[in-house]
């Protein structure tokens, strides 16, 4: 699929189920990037994105992001996410606590006024 538009130009590489698995964007930025998906028990959760910088996918990555999910009143959400610089290896972890969910709550989202 190609996405071309005023400041965006970008080719995504889709699943039949309409998953995205890899980008090249050549506007409003060159980058690329790559994700994978895991089946959850309500659907694809997303396992992880590699980023690179360039808009040709050349093998090189900038950083690796990796999450794990916590099931929540019925939700699944991060539990943790890691990210990985692929030069250097460093790597930061984080971890989600004192979560919660909530259903049923409206919000009405209006433009600004000028």
């Amino acid at each position: 699929m190609v996405m071309s538009g005023p400041g965006v130009s970008a080719t995504l590489m889709l699943q039949p189920d309409m998953r995205i698995t890899r980008v090249l964007s050549d506007r409003p930025q060159p980058l690329h990037f790559s994700t994978e998906f895991s089946n959850g028990p309500n659907g694809f959760l997303l396992q992880s994105v590699r980023t690179g910088s360039g808009a040709i996918d050349d093998g090189t990555w900038n950083a690796d992001f990796a999450y794990k999910y916590q099931s929540i009143g019925g939700f699944q959400i991060p539990a943790s996410a890691s990210v990985t610089q692929e030069t250097t290896k460093e790597k930061w972890d984080y971890v989600l606590t004192e979560c919660k969910a909530v259903s049923g709550v409206t919000l009405n989202v209006l433009p600004p006024k000028n």
